[in-house]
This record gives C-alpha cells, structure tokens and sequence, in this order.
C-alpha cells in the first residue's frame, strides 16, 4: 500500500510539473485529467477495501516519520 502511495505521489508531482510547464496542455488534453482521476478513484477504492490495513500497522506511521518528512519535502513546493 505504502509503494502504492509512493508511485501515486510520483504521478502527482510528474503531473503537476507537467501543468506548470505546459499550462496549455490543460486546455488541449482534457482526455489527461480523466485519466488522472480515473486513477486517483482507484486509489479511494483501494483505500476503501483495505481499511484493515490501515489499522492494523499504525506502528509503521510512528517508526517512520522520516518517511513523512521526505514525502513532503518531495511535494511540489507551490504548496
């Protein structure tokens, strides 16, 4: 699930790099952002079947704030 949340933030940011670059691209492919929320709907949906997951490691959450720390300093800094 975690390599998941990895590979979906890569697409998050590859796509907003991708906006930033080429705002134009917005308005020519829309055909992208279906995509892109196609795919964030089936991230919700796995969410959605495994919130066992979830409960069952909260310790990988508190073992690993580092990984938290990195995620967001890979964010896109407009944030």
């Amino acid at each position: 699930h975690t390599e998941f949340d990895n590979q979906h933030t890569e697409f998050d940011n590859q796509h907003t790099e991708c906006d930033n670059q080429h705002p134009e691209f917005d308005n020519h492919h829309p055909e992208f952002d279906n995509q892109h929320t196609e795919f964030d709907n089936h991230h919700t949906e796995f969410d959605n079947q495994h919130p066992e997951f979830d409960n069952q490691h909260p310790e990988f959450d508190n073992q690993h704030p580092e990984f938290d720390n990195q995620h967001k300093s890979l964010m896109p800094s407009i944030r």
